[in-house]
This record gives C-alpha cells, sequence and structure tokens, in this order.
C-alpha cells in the first residue's frame, strides 16, 4: 500500500516516516516468524504473502471509493460483501451455525462488531492521514494481538517476541513525529 500510493496519489512519506515503516514491517515480521518453518516452502508462508499483497491492494484501492463516497457506505458496502462472498464457503462446508454453541456465536459476533469499528474509523482515518501512514500503522496489530495473548490467553512470550515488539513500537513511535 505504500509502495503503491506513492506511485499513483503521490503521497510520499519523511525519510525518517520510511524508517519508521521498516522497523513496523521488520517487527512484525520478526514477531510472526517462525525459526523452524522451512520459509520457502511452508504453505502458511505462502498464504501469508498472498494475503499479504490482497491486503495492501485492498489498502490502496480503498482511498478512492473512501473519497467518492465516506467512511460509512465504504465501511457498509465493504462488509456486506465480505458477507455474500462469505456464505457460499460457509454453505460448500456445511456449517450450521445454528447448531454451534452459543459461546462461539458471541465471539464472531464480538469480532464482526470489532472489525466494523476498526473498519470504519481507518476509512476516516485515511480522509485526515496519507494511506502511506495509515497502512503501516494497520500492520502493526500482531503486537497489540501478542499483547492480548499474554494477558488472557496466557501465552508465553520469546525472546525474539520481544524485540519484534520493540521494532515496531519504535516504528510507530517515529511515524507520528
Amino acid at each position: 500500500a505504500v509502495i503503491l500510493s506513492a506511485i499513483f496519489y503521490k503521497e510520499y512519506a519523511t525519510p525518517l516516516q520510511y524508517l519508521a515503516i521498516l522497523l513496523i514491517l521488520v517487527g512484525v515480521f520478526v514477531i510472526t516468524f517462525k525459526k523452524e518453518a522451512k520459509i520457502f516452502f511452508d504453505n502458511t508462508f505462502i498464504f501469508a504473502i498472498i494475503s499479504m499483497i490482497m491486503w495492501g491492494l485492498f489498502f490502496f484501492l480503498l482511498k478512492i471509493p473512501n473519497l467518492i463516497f465516506g467512511a460509512v457506505i465504504v465501511t457498509v458496502s465493504v462488509k456486506l460483501l465480505t458477507s455474500c462472498f462469505s456464505l457460499p464457503l460457509l454453505l460448500k462446508n456445511k456449517i450450521n451455525l445454528f447448531q454451534t454453541k452459543y459461546t462461539s456465536l458471541f465471539y464472531i459476533l464480538i469480532i464482526g462488531i470489532l472489525d466494523s469499528i476498526g473498519f470504519l474509523v481507518y476509512t476516516y482515518a485515511m480522509n485526515y492521514s496519507p494511506v502511506s501512514i495509515t497502512a503501516p500503522i494497520i500492520s502493526a496489530t500482531p503486537v497489540l494481538t501478542v499483547f492480548l495473548g499474554v494477558a488472557i490467553l496466557k501465552e508465553k512470550l520469546t525472546k525474539r517476541h520481544f524485540i519484534g515488539i520493540a521494532f515496531a513500537v519504535i516504528g510507530l513511535i517515529l511515524i507520528t513525529l
């Protein structure tokens, strides 16, 4: 998204902001990297790269309809389209939501609400800040996820996690300067 926004939207960051973006991305990579994984042949890595490309294009292209229609219309439209595209997957996998535990449905409801609020706030942010700044900040969500995993799920952090978090936090601080 950062590269595309610089090329097509003429949004340029300062050298300090580019350094911050690099630190955030390195931090996210360090947090998610698994030493024991076969990086170039591991399906997880391939899916992550495809996802990164799709999300990069998504966040880049999101600015155009956001400028035309506004954050609320774009958020509602994207969430409705996502639901429409997800329905065939549910039907194909024969998932019956009504036979699942109510706690699972509650979590799905909470996740949907949090996702919609986060998306709406992001689309509002695009009106006040370039994509080249907002997209890297969004990419730092694994840092918060790690903290929540430790606090709520009692997951253990390694030295590698602490290093990745440090890179991402320093990058987040620098990008706002």
